[in-house]
């Protein structure tokens, strides 16, 4: 006797579904918001570093705003360097001191109220004082010694701007030196990730081990570790940055 096959049965039972009965395309679409996650996580601490701050009891994240004040302070206090260097080559060429401030100004702006305080008759000193920047303070003090003293405010000047030069080289150096050890942490950051696309693309599938809850808490830890470690490096670099 003949055993008869409904048509059919066979295809619905294997379209859809692997040997074990899970859904094959569900499985492809988890693993793909996963990966998709993981790798928008990465991004996220390779491009934007938070930094763990002290607030209260418990660090608390934010982004890393203090560090665009400090690249600004830096550039006003470059300004404010070349600007010295202009002062006393203006001043050593035979002008005048309102002259050699004018032609400073052109290149740091922030010695505007200073021009206008010495076409005035106001204090000179005060007014480079009330600037906020901590080379044009330097300048200052010079000003204010050369004109007590006697001595030529050039010479006061020029010797202020081997200073700052110093410093700003100074500077260069500790920025370079950081700014390879930031891309190194940052690139260690990345390796697990490559490592997890490297096995997978090999036939593997490392990312089913995260799609459990075990799995979702290691991988949610290690992203934290991530985070702080950078963090940590970030902070390091910070106060070495602001010791420079």
């Amino acid at each position: 006797m003949g055993v008869g096959v409904r048509p059919g049965r066979a295809g619905q039972g294997g379209a859809g579904r692997s040997l074990a009965g899970r859904p094959v395309g569900g499985a492809a679409v988890t693993w793909s918001t996963a990966l998709a996650a993981v790798a928008l996580a990465c991004a996220v601490l390779l491009s934007w570093p938070v930094r763990l701050v002290p607030g209260g009891t418990l660090p608390t994240l934010r982004w890393p705003r203090p560090r665009r004040a400090r690249a600004e302070r830096r550039a006003r206090s470059a300004r404010a360097g070349e600007a010295c260097s202009v002062l006393a080559e203006e001043l050593r060429g035979g002008r005048d001191p309102g002259s050699a401030l004018r032609w400073a100004g052109e290149v740091c702006p922030e010695l505007g109220p200073v021009v206008q305080a010495y076409d005035l008759g106001a204090d000179v000193p005060a007014a480079l004082r009330r600037t906020g920047v901590a080379p044009l303070a330097r300048v200052a003090g010079a000003w204010q010694v050369a004109h007590r003293s006697g001595q030529g405010l050039a010479d006061a000047l020029e010797a202020v701007a081997d200073e700052l030069r110093l410093e700003a080289a100074t500077r260069r150096v500790v920025t370079a030196e950081l700014a390879s050890a930031r891309a190194t942490a940052r690139m260690l950051v990345g390796l697990p990730v490559l490592a997890l696309v490297v096995v997978t693309w090999s036939g593997a599938e490392p990312w089913r081990f995260f799609l459990g809850v075990g799995g979702a808490l290691c991988g949610l830890a290690g992203l934290v570790l991530m985070a702080a470690g950078l963090a940590w490096i970030e902070r390091i670099a910070d106060a070495v940055e602001a010791r420079a």
